[in-house]
């Protein structure tokens, strides 16, 4: 992880960063409020080790977008950090993370493919231990009580063909930068 100081980044701003960048991107807290324009809001369907089934709908920065921000040329092969504010981090090639997906009904109908997110809104549509699909859920719009306690947090797709996936436990939370780098 790098020491940046910019007078320009806010206290708690994420920074993205890396080789492969050819301009580091700063994402300040005073831009995260549920009416920013650039924000995507994608659903995702997730796992923890336990087996607890959810369906999140969720609201932030699109990993890809912040990545043509900085300037990068999209690869599979780019390597990528995600370091949080405890210490904990979390690497992958962006191939890996782009190659995932969403199961709306926590079954393999109607798998769609889903980029990651940095999320600042989150809220669980569905949750259940032992769910028996196909599950039904309605969604509901997002709020301001819905932002998210561990924001920004990456959240990211289920395995291809996999909707037990344990990919919850990747869903990394406090993110305090962001590195991506050419694989040597």
């Amino acid at each position: 992880m790098k020491d940046y100081y910019d007078p320009a980044h806010e206290p708690g701003s994420v920074v993205v960063s890396g080789t492969a960048l050819k301009r580091p991107v700063v994402l300040n807290p005073s831009q995260w409020t549920l009416a920013n324009q650039h924000f995507q809001e994608v659903f995702f369907s997730s796992n923890n080790h336990l087996g607890f089934h959810k369906i999140w709908r969720v609201k932030g920065y699109s990993l890809l977008g912040l990545l043509q921000t900085g300037d990068v040329t999209v690869n599979p092969q780019l390597a990528i950090t995600f370091f949080a504010s405890d210490g904990l981090t979390y690497q992958s090639s962006l191939g890996a993370l782009t190659n995932r997906y969403y199961y709306p009904g926590l079954t393999l109908a109607n798998e769609t493919r889903v980029d990651p997110v940095i999320a600042l809104y989150a809220a669980a549509m569905f949750d259940d231990q032992v769910p028996q699909g196909p599950v039904q859920w309605t969604p509901r719009p997002l709020t301001e009580d819905d932002y998210d306690r561990q924001r920004p947090r990456l959240f990211m797709g289920q395995r291809k063909g996999d909707p037990s996936d344990d990919n919850q436990p990747w869903f990394l939370g406090n993110l305090v930068e962001i590195e991506v780098n050419c694989q040597e």
